[in-house]
């Protein structure tokens, strides 16, 4: 059976923001929107949004979802579309988004 096919399957993201120099704080606050919006939305397991203690212009997010139907709702979620033009003005990069698999650890 492959990963897809196991049931219950939860599928991860963690996602790297390079933020312009010295806008990391900006950054942050415009990221408040969605940090709250998903607190509403079914099959979000975690999101959550870390400052890089070592690179200053850095923030890390790691969510969680039940499965890809839920990442996929979340990724056409009204608050995911607004996002773009309020973190936009405050970005390096496009961000670094890498899609994993949970498969075991304290927390799952």
């Amino acid at each position: 059976m492959s990963a897809d096919e196991r049931p219950g399957g939860k599928i991860a993201m963690v996602v790297k923001l390079t933020a312009q120099a010295g806008k990391r704080a900006e950054l942050a606050e415009a990221l408040g929107s969605i940090l709250a919006a998903v607190e509403d939305e079914p099959g979000c397991r975690m999101y959550l949004l870390h400052e890089d203690l070592k690179d200053d212009d850095a923030l890390w997010f790691y969510e969680m979802y039940d499965d890809q139907a839920a990442l996929d709702a979340h990724a056409k979620s009204e608050a995911f579309q607004a996002l773009g033009p309020k973190v936009a003005p405050f970005l390096a990069a496009a961000p670094d988004m890498k899609i994993v698999r949970p498969i075991g650890g304290k927390g799952l």
